[in-house]
């Protein structure tokens, strides 16, 4: 994925120069590829965020939004490889880039910020207790997990909300995985804000061997 960026990139600078506004999306491209992996060097994607902030947006609203998200995009590279501290001042840059425009304003930059954006999580399909104490591996079914994304971009208070299988518990693996997530944070007048009531669900699939496995996991609602 980031050796495609890479080919793109170099393809449109030599097309249209290195500021064309295009570059955008490949180079955001190669930043967000490197969030999930923890082992990663960070350099890279640090260096196509720089890059990225060097183009030349048009002056219009897409343009303007274009800017914040590439500000928004530095502050979760600096939420994954520096400190939260460091990520919100780039997540105030990009709200202020769009709330002190006559383009945009306060309103538009909230609801830019309006839901908490997982940066980097993975759950790994891990076989859960059931309510009489053995551990279950599930057919086709769902278990949604409710917690706090708080404003430093962690999670907090983590329990199942909701499920059609007989979940009991949340296995160690799982809970330790959401204490390694990382959210970009809801941003509410220039200020990361805790967000409780955030949910996210787990699907499983039939399986006739009964095999602990994980189809497809994503944020299905939120409550605020």
């Amino acid at each position: 994925e980031r050796r495609q960026g890479r080919d793109s990139v170099r393809v449109r600078e030599r097309a249209d120069g290195p500021r064309d506004p295009r570059l955008a999306v490949p180079l955001l491209g190669i930043a967000a590829s490197l969030l999930g992996q923890r082992g990663a060097q960070p350099e890279e994607g640090l260096s196509a965020l720089q890059q990225a902030q060097q183009l030349e947006f048009p002056a219009d609203l897409a343009g303007l939004r274009q800017r914040a998200a590439v500000f928004a995009a530095r502050g979760d590279h600096d939420m994954v490889f520096a400190t939260p501290a460091t990520a919100a001042g780039w997540y105030r840059t990009a709200w202020a880039t769009l709330a002190e425009s006559p383009l945009a304003g306060p309103a538009v930059a909230d609801d830019f910020f309006f839901d908490p954006a997982a940066i980097a999580v993975s759950i790994p399909a891990e076989p859960f207790t059931n309510r009489r104490g053995s551990a279950s591996h599930f057919g086709a079914g769902f278990v949604a997990f409710e917690y706090t994304v708080t404003a430093a971009g962690r999670t907090d208070d983590v329990r199942v909300a909701d499920s059609d299988l007989p979940v009991g518990s949340l296995p160690d693996p799982v809970t330790e995985a959401f204490r390694q997530a990382r959210y970009r944070p809801r941003v509410k007048g220039g200020e990361p804000v805790d967000t409780p009531g955030h949910r996210f669900e787990l699907r499983f699939s039939y399986d006739t061997g009964r095999q602990p496995r994980k189809d497809k996991f994503g944020i299905i609602w939120e409550e605020n």
